[in-house]
């Protein structure tokens, strides 16, 4: 007899790498990074932010913004989950720099510009930050406009399309 089926499995994938660079402390923060990440199903907003670009390409700009803010995210639950923004910075910035760390020599890392460079060092600042205040109003405010200026848009390429059909055919367009 098979057992019910309770939803899918979580997997947390973390290199050996990250986890040497790490102190005991440092990984617990890493993991309750990662733990949020499955907790808080960031996966389907940044599958839902890939399709939004795939569909319209003036959304193609906004994936990166999902995907920082979905990292910013977790870092404020492993913040929140091991009780120290700085260890949690500090475990978010030597992971990033062990993940793009080459050896040289005899585990010796040598630093590449990977790891100072892009979203990890705003990251960082903003854990070594105050906490920011829970505003969900005008997030989901900025979405819905969002979302409503994506469907206008895309309605009206719709009846574009539609008029260009009827004139290509030899009627005249409806108005």
């Amino acid at each position: 007899m098979r057992p019910r089926h309770q939803g899918p499995t979580s997997t947390v994938v973390v290199t050996a790498g990250m986890l040497r660079a790490l102190d005991p402390h440092e990984r617990e923060a890493l993991l309750g990074h990662e733990r949020a990440h499955l907790v808080l199903r960031h996966h389907l907003f940044l599958a839902a932010a890939q399709l939004a670009g795939w569909c319209h390409p003036a959304l193609a700009a906004v994936i990166p913004h999902v995907s920082f803010a979905v990292e910013r995210s977790a870092d404020e639950a492993a913040a929140q989950a091991c009780g120290d923004r700085r260890l949690a910075a500090r475990a978010v910035g030597r992971a990033a720099l062990a993940s793009t760390s080459r050896r040289a020599g005899p585990d010796r890392p040598v630093l590449v510009s990977g790891g100072t460079t892009g979203p990890v060092p705003a990251r960082v600042k903003a854990l070594l930050a105050q906490a920011p205040a829970r505003r969900i109003a005008p997030a989901l405010l900025a979405m819905l406009l969002l979302c409503a200026s994506a469907g206008a848009s895309s309605l009206a390429g719709a009846v574009w399309l539609h008029r260009g059909v009827e004139v290509a055919q030899g009627e005249h367009p409806s108005d």
